[in-house]
């Protein structure tokens, strides 16, 4: 049971909660998402924004406000008791922000397409994907979205195993396999 001053303090710590997911919907996925990013190859937030002051102020702004929340949120821990409540709180907050963004396109790292193009190496072509680069498959419709695709698999001997088995759930199609991969990025 929480004391008065541990439910005094979780109340603000919910808000961070609820808030940060809006943030990264309204300032990150709204603007970027997944559908407008894959009309063309190798698009990220220089291209999908344009020169524009505004979608850059708008970033820095969004990021400075998390940056608060984050703080906030850790003083707002510093003082709370340890309770089963304030862990469901920080794990809520931090599922909902992993699904605000999951339908964000990936402006700011193009290594999913790196592993979606590797994948396709070992899942659809039937290759060594740590001896063949993706590169070998440049006919395939999901190399173009790639910058590396000079480089053989640089991971672990698990991970064709583990982007196969994600690659999966996208049947082939750009869309489902980018929210898979970022699915599994957010497990």
């Amino acid at each position: 049971m929480l004391s008065a001053r541990g439910r005094a303090g979780l109340w603000p710590l919910l808000l961070c909660a609820v808030i940060a997911p809006v943030v990264y919907f309204v300032a990150f996925t709204v603007p970027y998402p997944i559908r407008v990013g894959i009309e063309r190859p190798l698009q990220h937030f220089g291209h999908l924004s344009g020169p524009s002051v505004g979608a850059t102020l708008g970033l820095i702004g969004a990021l400075a406000l998390l940056f608060a929340l984050y703080l906030w949120s850790l003083r707002l821990c510093q003082t709370l008791e340890p309770s089963r409540k304030a862990f469901l709180v920080i794990l809520s907050g931090s599922v909902l922000s992993a699904l605000a963004l999951l339908w964000m396109y990936p402006v700011f790292s193009l290594d999913i397409f790196y592993y979606m193009a590797a994948d396709r190496i070992w899942s659809v072509f039937r290759e060594n994907p740590f001896v063949v680069p993706p590169l070998q498959a440049a006919h395939d419709p999901f190399f173009p979205y790639t910058r590396w695709g000079h480089y053989p698999l640089p991971y672990g001997p698990l991970w064709p195993w583990v982007s196969a088995l994600t690659s999966s759930f996208g049947g082939g199609m750009m869309e489902p396999t980018i929210l898979g991969f970022k699915a599994l990025g957010a497990l």
